[in-house]
């Protein structure tokens, strides 16, 4: 994890902060060998939207894609439609 970071800095010219779990498997040691890695937060696949009480290592995250119409994007960012799933 610490050396992907490096690699994509270097190869990129910027910092890179976050992290996504890769195919969202993650446990409390990859939560700390993240976070000991110098990301700033990372993201799981656990479904629903972060508030400020989220733990920064285990952010849920809001499914969008090509078919996620405008008004089902809206209602998905703006209301409580994720918070049930």
């Amino acid at each position: 994890i610490a050396e992907c970071k490096s690699e994509l800095e270097e190869k990129f010219k910027v910092p890179i902060n976050d992290f996504c779990y890769p195919f969202g498997k993650f446990n409390d040691l990859l939560c700390k060998v993240t976070q000991d890695s110098g990301y700033y937060s990372a993201t799981t696949m656990i479904r629903g939207r972060a508030d400020p009480e989220s733990n920064l290592f285990k952010l849920p995250r809001v499914p969008i894609n090509h078919h996620t119409l405008p008004h089902l994007f809206l209602a998905k960012i703006l209301s409580k439609y994720e918070d049930g799933k």
